[in-house]
């Protein structure tokens, strides 16, 4: 487990994160502190625990904003799934038309041709 320190709000903290995991705890931390001074030079009466619980309350709406967006992809992924899937199974049942359909005109085009060289030989005489 690696420590870091980090200051949000003003204070300063050690906090206990994964190895490997250092730099992006340091940012989200930044990111944290930023958002507080923000609020806090727009909301100038607020207690520092205040600011805090602010800030969290402001990053847990834009959480469940992206989690909203993200269900609203995954429908829309799904509806052009189901779409793609759709338009599939027409693209196959029209190739299964057309390969019927020349089957059909291959065999009329035999029997044209039977008929044809029946007619070009003529009346059988016996």
């Amino acid at each position: 487990m690696a420590t870091v320190a980090i200051t949000v709000g003003g204070r300063s903290y050690q906090i206990a994160c994964e190895d490997g995991t250092e730099d992006q705890v340091i940012a989200l931390a930044g990111g944290i502190d930023k958002r507080v001074g923000d609020l806090a030079t727009r909301v100038s009466s607020a207690s520092r625990p205040q600011l805090l619980v602010m800030t969290a309350l402001m990053i847990a709406s834009d959480l469940e904003e992206a989690r909203a967006a993200l269900a609203q992809k995954g429908a829309e992924a799904a509806a052009a799934r189901q779409t793609a899937d759709s338009a599939e199974r027409e693209r196959v049942e029209l190739a299964d038309g057309l390969i019927d359909a020349a089957g059909r005109i291959e065999e009329l085009a035999a029997a044209l041709a039977a008929l044809r060289a029946r007619d070009d030989t003529g009346p059988a005489t016996g």
